[in-house]
């Protein structure tokens, strides 16, 4: 049978253990029911400064839905796959035929999917995920740089600009100004390929990409290593920054509100506007905005600031039509309203083609200065479109201890930063070992904030605070997690007096909409609640978000309007009961389906199905 908005609650009434530290994972006796202390009502203050305010949860027991992780297999009746080849044994006629299960598909993924279906009787739909990446999933990276990608670009050698690379890093001399000479040489043609040979390259400074088409290139992360030694100062910044800016440049309101899956938005006059142009559509945080999503006083910090809930480029203008129709190059992923002051604005100044590759990095330092700032990222890109990262590491930093707390760190703080852009692929990455895990803004390995159709594939992290995240603030919809893995993600409260840690999970923020966890092992776990202090990290962290062929310890998914799990692997904990905690105004309960069975899922990867559905090439 298929489980929807409704399943059956296992458990008894158990208040939450409110002692820092305690875990809620199953661990032995996956059919027990542990204090959950991951959905207490935690105040991170990298979200904001107004822990005094009280909070609008209700302090209720904690009487979890636990689906049991080592239950038989449940397949939905109506959702096996009928196309694919029969499994069954039947080797010998003579004998009963061997119970063994088949391939299934979701209810709300038939093989004639297509975008805008949905359960008749719940309203539950997946939404096209296939848009994450760079240019939309539609070419090969650095595709945009000429036929050779990355290699079509003049080539700035920085040790010809004076860098030195060295086997010893002890013997390592500042190289900053070197490389910020080979990037500037490269902007200065009109963009380049800042080519960096194999050595540790000491940089005592910050490093800044401005200008688009500049692609920052080693020979591996094993050989090409970048260790950042700067230790003041670095709060809220990073040591490497890809950084473009948003201009307003024109701003007209919408005369309709903006329709969820629809690819149009209509304005009086958009004779300012051109195809190819960058647009970002939004409005501002009404009363009546807070009020419908039952975040009255959870969102209050937000009240009135205009936020930019979608980030498009033009593909086509009808100024025929009455109103005129500006078409968008990807669908909205939710609505806005006129009456909240929905509006279209012309942005410039977002740098395009920048890319970091086949490089290392490290910035780790003494333990006791880790904790000396907060919200330090190695690895920044903002008001970027159509960029990537790829086969970037962390090692060992020089510069961490070697006994004692922090031993063999890499990071001091945080990892990649992915905020205020769209259209971007991080790839084949590893980011492990951060020392400050403080929860003031630390320990995030890989962040996207505010970022429309960003694709996260095939990379690891280890060790962070919250190894991914979606960070502060409205907008972040339509990201892609793909085949990506986290494990040992803790949190550091008492640091630097003890490196002491209590486990921490992956997370989302502020109701990042319409996002896509795929084929990922989670031994960490994820949690998608309602955080419960004001803040502005705080209130609904999601909605129409999916967890497809989800492996890890637990799943907890509480999100406004609906969510889904749908696959989890045999082990994995899932919670969706709207008696946790962390569930208010969540209702109804999030769509389950194929508990135990994601390894008869069919397709595997439901982005990558759909991508190659979008593109023509679908083998169904």
């Amino acid at each position: 049978m298929r489980i929807a908005a409704h399943h059956r609650i296992v458990g008894a009434c158990l208040w939450l253990g409110l002692m820092l530290g305690c875990g809620s994972g199953l661990e032995g006796d996956t059919s027990r029911v542990e204090p959950d202390t991951r959905l207490r009502d935690t105040l991170d203050a990298d979200d904001g400064d107004d822990a005094d305010i009280a909070s609008d949860v209700p302090e209720i027991p904690d009487i979890e839905e636990v689906h049991d992780a080592d239950a038989e297999v449940d397949v939905p009746e109506d959702s096996r796959d009928e196309t694919l080849p029969d499994i069954s044994d039947t080797s010998d006629a003579g004998e009963v035929e061997a119970d063994v299960p088949t391939p299934w598909r979701s209810a709300l993924y038939p093989v004639d999917w297509q975008p805008g279906f949905s359960d008749p009787a719940t309203g539950a739909m997946l939404q096209d995920y296939s848009y994450a990446g760079y240019h939309n999933g539609e070419a090969p990276l650095g595709a945009g740089l000429g036929p050779n990608g990355p290699a079509s670009l003049a080539r700035f050698d920085v040790t010809t600009y004076g860098a030195t690379p060295t086997a010893d890093p002890l013997m390592a001399t500042d190289s900053t100004d070197a490389f910020q000479a080979a990037i500037d040489a490269a902007r200065a043609a009109g963009g380049g390929l800042v080519f960096v040979p194999a050595g540790i390259y000491r940089i005592d400074a910050w490093l800044t990409v401005g200008s688009s088409r500049i692609v920052i290139q080693g020979e591996g992360p094993a050989a090409s290593r970048l260790w950042f030694t700067r230790k003041v100062g670095m709060s809220q910044s990073a040591h490497l920054r890809f950084i473009g800016s948003e201009t307003v440049t024109t701003e007209v309101p919408l005369v309709h509100d903006a329709v969820r899956l629809d690819n149009t938005v209509a304005v009086a006059d958009a004779s300012a506007f051109n195809i190819g142009e960058d647009v970002v559509i939004g409005q501002p945080i009404s009363e009546a905005f807070l009020a419908a999503r039952g975040m009255t006083r959870l969102w209050s910090g937000y009240l009135g600031q205009w936020q930019p809930f979608y980030r498009r480029t033009i593909v086509g203008i009808d100024r025929a039509s009455q109103p005129n129709l500006v078409r968008l190059d990807v669908p909205l992923r939710g609505g806005l309203d006129v009456s909240d002051g929905a509006s279209l604005r012309r942005v410039s100044g977002l740098i395009r083609e920048v890319a970091l590759q086949d490089t290392g990095i490290a910035n780790a330092v003494d333990w006791e200065t880790a904790w000396g700032g907060d919200e330090i990222n190695a690895i920044t890109f903002a008001f970027v479109a159509d960029g990537w990262v790829k086969n970037v590491a962390s090692w060992v930093s020089p510069g961490a201890p070697t006994s004692g707390f922090g031993q063999g760190a890499h990071l001091q703080s945080s990892g990649l930063l992915v905020a205020n852009s769209k259209r971007f692929t991080v790839a084949d990455c590893r980011l492990d070992k951060a020392q400050n895990r403080s929860e003031t803004g630390n320990g995030f390995l890989f962040e996207v904030r505010q970022s429309n159709e960003v694709l996260t594939r095939d990379s690891s992290a280890r060790e962070g605070r919250t190894n991914f995240t979606v960070g502060r603030g409205f907008g972040t919809s339509g990201c892609v997690w793909l085949r990506v893995s986290s494990a040992a993600g803790a949190s550091v409260p008492l640091g630097p007096m003890t490196d002491q840690s209590i486990p921490a999970r992956s997370e989302m923020h502020t109701l990042a909409t319409a996002n896509l966890v795929d084929a990922c092992d989670f031994e960490d776990s994820f949690d998608v609640v309602v955080r419960g202090r004001v803040n502005n990290g705080s209130g609904h962290s999601a909605t129409e978000s999916v967890f497809w062929n989800f492996a890890g310890r637990e799943v907890i998914s509480l999100q406004y309007g609906l969510g889904y799990v749908i696959g989890s692997k045999r082990g994995t904990r899932v919670s969706t009961s709207l008696l946790l905690s962390g569930a208010v105004a969540t209702e109804p309960e999030d769509w389950v389906e194929g508990l135990n069975a994601a390894d008869l899922l069919v397709p595997t990867s439901l982005y990558e199905d759909q991508l190659a559905r979008r593109l023509g090439n679908a083998d169904r």
